[in-house]
């Protein structure tokens, strides 16, 4: 199995970060951030997450995998964009997404996540957001973006992030990347479910036009697709 394929099977790994973090422009006023975590079986495993420029400020979705990185987020932006992150959303109770829950509270940046991300987050090691999203059919609106729950696949607690004015949609770990062969870690995922819930993400936002996984480089529509094609080839392998 691939590097990228295995990434959110570390998600309590407590290791520590062997690589910078990088980023990468996707789109005006987006950017994608990725950090890295090493691994004694297989080396540096990587996570991606955004920052979004947006009328009520910078918004950063899903932090680093550690606090120190995710501190290293937030100096950057500082730094590199004269911004200060002022909100994050946290799209699922793992550390590549809410490890550096600790970093936010610290710079008293306010994190939002869906009530059963920071029910599970105490189990899993990590601090939950300061607040539960509150979702009106399946979605909230949060800084210019639209938060979106399609139901339980990668884990029950997983959301994506849909950026309307640069078309793209974060997909987090609900989403596989083009390179992926398995679904990678399915520990608390809903394997029966999974599919549609990607379906429901491909009927609420068939305009988007770059969609970013959480373990690997971005694609289009097509790798809600390949997902799916992914649930059903597991289904057959059981």
């Amino acid at each position: 199995m691939g590097l990228l394929l295995l990434a959110a099977a570390f998600a309590n790994s407590r290791a520590e970060p062997v690589m910078p973090v990088q980023f990468e422009p996707l789109a005006l006023g987006v950017w994608m951030h990725t950090s890295y975590l090493d691994t004694e079986q297989w080396g540096p495993v990587a996570s991606n997450g955004l920052l979004v420029t947006t009328p009520w400020g910078l918004l950063l979705v899903d932090t680093a995998w550690t606090e120190k990185d995710t501190r290293a987020i937030l100096d950057w932006t500082e730094s590199r964009l004269g911004q200060s992150v002022t909100a994050a959303v946290l799209t699922h109770a793992h550390q590549d997404k809410m490890g550096g829950v600790r970093a936010l509270r610290e710079r008293g940046i306010p994190s939002w996540a869906h009530r059963l991300s920071n029910e599970a987050a105490p189990g899993e090691s990590l601090l939950p957001a300061d607040h539960d999203l509150v979702l009106r059919d399946g979605m909230q609106p949060l800084a210019g973006t639209m938060v979106y729950y399609p139901g339980p696949a990668h884990t029950r607690d997983n959301v994506v992030v849909y950026v309307p004015q640069a078309r793209l949609l974060f997909g987090g770990c609900t989403v596989r990347p083009a390179r992926a062969r398995t679904l990678g870690n399915t520990a608390d995922a809903d394997v029966g479910y999974w599919d549609r819930a990607v379906n429901n993400i491909l009927t609420r936002f068939p305009e988007a036009e770059t969609v970013v996984p959480s373990h690997g480089p971005p694609g289009g529509l097509g790798l809600l697709e390949g997902t799916i094609a992914l649930v059903d080839a597991h289904r057959q392998q059981e």
